[in-house]
């Protein structure tokens, strides 16, 4: 869909790339060979298409996320989705005062890496600095912020996109797992029962020597990870069917991953002592 894209161009709004699509020309390549355009404002915008095409030649997704619109930057996932990885974080909540992160996963279709507080959270963010892309849900308010807090940094590298808006404008909302579950993304009890509130709390009872409390936090830090991909997936080609073009989508292969394994009897105890 990027090559398709001209509304991250200066001064194009929808209805002007419309107008584009319209006009007969449907990529940046159509755009450079077309020789006469009916509307003389196009030939301004030559030398931006050009500089799109180099960008996308240098892999340079960072550009391309700075000038698209927020609720356009799922264009980006078809051209990036071999160097994109889904981010999830958990933090300690407020019970602590200043929340910190507890666990951080990514996923980029195939591998699944989860990083611990205080044992390989240090590897997270050069682990993130190799993809060109990331996908979160509500990651612009709560993952990238925390992440930048806990690791000083002044932004974090890669080109985002944010499933929330994405998804707000297909009208969908909702938390991830309420949205999922209207894709058919359902979770398996009791690891459905965990949410924003029993997360932190199975985090303190790691931290007071329960083994069996972190795996339930990794596993439902995992549920949320592996899910953004199917979400992307599932949005993109709904995002494509607003538009008034036909583009080519290759879809991705989701591949079967076992997800890390938990004690189900102990979660449900513990989520039935610790739910009000």
């Amino acid at each position: 869909m990027l090559r398709h894209s001209f509304i991250h161009l200066s001064g194009v709004g929808e209805h002007r790339e419309t107008a584009i699509w319209r006009s007969g020309i449907r990529t940046w390549q159509d755009f450079l060979d077309n020789k006469s355009f009916r509307h003389k404002w196009l030939l301004r915008l030559s030398p931006l298409v050009e500089e799109s095409l180099e960008r996308l030649e240098k892999r340079d997704a960072s550009f391309f996320h700075s000038n698209l619109p927020g609720g356009q930057r799922w264009r980006l996932y078809d051209e990036f989705k071999e160097d994109c990885a889904f981010l999830d974080i958990e933090t300690t909540g407020l019970f602590s005062g200043e929340s910190k992160i507890t666990v951080a996963g990514l996923f980029d279709g195939e591998e699944l890496k989860t990083f611990v507080r205080g044992r390989n959270l240090d590897e997270f963010v050069p682990e993130l600095n190799k993809y060109s892309l990331i996908v979160t849900y509500g990651g612009s308010c709560f993952d990238l912020p925390f992440i930048k807090a806990e690791f000083e940094l002044d932004c974090v590298s890669p080109a985002h996109i944010d499933l929330r808006y994405v998804l707000h404008r297909l009208g969908y909302k909702g938390g991830l797992k309420t949205v999922g579950g209207r894709f058919g993304l359902l979770r398996e009890e009791p690891i459905a029962k965990v949410d924003g509130w029993i997360a932190p709390i199975l985090w303190r009872e790691y931290r007071r020597g329960s083994s069996r409390a972190l795996e339930a936090l990794i596993r439902y830090n995992a549920e949320d990870v592996v899910n953004l991909q199917s979400l992307m997936e599932k949005s993109y080609i709904l995002s494509l069917r607003k538009i008034p073009i036909n583009v080519p989508h290759s879809k991705s292969s989701e591949n079967p991953l076992r997800l890390p394994d938990y004690d189900p009897d102990f979660l449900n105890d513990f989520v039935k002592k610790h739910c009000i």
